[in-house]
């Protein structure tokens, strides 16, 4: 099964009148297309919304722990570096040349 960024808008069915097109809706919210799937026995769209769901979920801890990792402190020197480059950069910027020097 593939994942697909679709379209925003309108739900495949408006007003859900059975659990198959109720199953359609939520695999559409989850962002899911799964070719035939008007065509599927209920059971069949079941086992692919509660996969959709896992993996979703998945996917947000995954998001999650990448996101933790990215931050982390910078040690003091870096900083410094930074701040440097950033002052030269800024006072080039503006024509008057290198003006402060940290330490």
């Amino acid at each position: 099964m593939v994942r697909l960024w679709l379209p925003t808008g309108r739900k495949p069915f408006f007003n859900a009148k059975d659990e198959k097109e109720h199953l359609i809706n939520r695999l559409w919210e989850l962002r899911y297309s799964v070719p035939g799937a008007k065509g599927m026995e209920v059971q069949q769209l079941k086992d692919y919304v509660a996969y959709a769901e896992e993996r979703v979920i998945q996917d947000e801890e995954a998001d999650k722990k990448a996101a933790e990792k990215k931050m982390k402190k910078m040690a003091p020197d870096q900083i410094r570096g930074a701040m440097k480059e950033y002052l030269n950069w800024k006072y080039r910027k503006e024509g008057k040349g290198h003006r402060y020097a940290i330490n």
